[in-house]
């Protein structure tokens, strides 16, 4: 008796023997993959509306902590990031003032409960909400986006058969 010891073979889910990748579908794999890693790159690279950090005062970072600290960011969101059950804080302060921002952290409104928050809790989320409002406008003035700022795509300029 022989033993034989040999590797055991891997297949690959997504191959059978007979078949290998073609040069045009690695090529246009490597394309993908290239596309893929350049577009994470220009996500981590932008800068955002603004472009602006937030500079905040002593009670803004006080602000800020209390916001992680009451995990505020699960509902809420600044220029559109962050949770989707609340309102974007972005320019909250702006909207509705500061007292009324004060009010609704004091006592809750719609779905947001009411939190246990002390006064200068309360004082330094509408420091960091007023100084956060600093950072940009959200959306911007140009929403939607104008793609082909150019063109007239009033029904006067359509062609005849773009009007039925």
């Amino acid at each position: 008796m022989s033993s034989s010891l040999s590797a055991p073979s891997i297949k690959s889910p997504l191959l059978t023997p007979d078949q290998s990748l073609s040069l045009w579908n690695r090529r246009i794999l490597t394309v993908l993959g290239c596309g893929f890693v350049l577009m994470s790159l220009a996500v981590f690279a932008d800068k955002g509306v603004t472009g602006e950090a937030a500079q905040l005062s002593p009670e803004g970072i006080e602000g800020q902590i209390a916001w992680r600290q009451h995990n505020c960011v699960t509902c809420h969101q600044f220029f559109g990031m962050g949770g989707f059950l609340g309102p974007d804080l972005t320019n909250v302060v702006d909207r509705i003032g500061p007292e009324t921002v004060a009010w609704v952290l004091r006592n809750g409104r719609g779905s947001m409960p009411k939190l246990d928050l002390s006064e200068i809790e309360i004082a330094n989320l509408v420091t960091y909400l007023a100084e956060m409002n600093q950072t940009g406008k959200f959306p911007p003035n140009d929403w939607p986006p104008k793609w082909f700022p150019d063109a007239d795509f009033s029904p006067d300029t359509l062609p005849a058969e773009g009007r039925e």
